[in-house]
């Protein structure tokens, strides 16, 4: 299976987030343990080394580990299809980066995305996986 090509990044600098995102996340964190949920979801990562929109998306995941020490703790399995074609094979995506909670897709890149949109997608991906999909949809 062929993935998409990807552009190159922007190479823009943006802020950190505003407190009052980081107290969302200490919310989320103590609903978490509130219903006794104590193992975080492990997800799967899969991009490619040349892939300017994957390099959005790890720029994005090192701002949002900076910004919110408790993403850190998501674990996510990094695979650059190109080095596990067959693994890759198993997954129902088309373009990269793509991210899974087993094997359900949470989110996959398309044209034209801006930086800004793959990094809101990757915090909705992490909110995930913090605390269920319920979180993921709150404002």
């Amino acid at each position: 299976m062929e993935k998409d090509a990807c552009f190159q990044d922007s190479g823009r600098n943006f802020s950190l987030m505003k407190s009052a995102q980081y107290d969302r996340i200490k919310k989320m964190t103590a609903k978490r343990s509130q219903k006794g949920m104590t193992e975080l979801k492990q997800l799967t990562m899969f991009y490619l080394d040349d892939c300017g929109y994957c390099a959005k998306a790890r720029k994005a995941l090192e701002e949002l580990y900076a910004e919110n020490p408790g993403y850190r703790e998501i674990p996510i399995r990094m695979i650059e299809e190109s080095q596990e074609p067959e693994l890759a094979d198993q997954y129902d995506y088309y373009a990269v980066p793509s991210f899974f909670d087993g094997k359900e897709k949470l989110f996959e890149a398309h044209l034209f995305m801006s930086y800004e949109d793959i990094r809101d997608e990757v915090r909705r991906v992490l909110d995930y996986a913090l605390s269920g999909p319920e979180a993921a949809a709150e404002p």
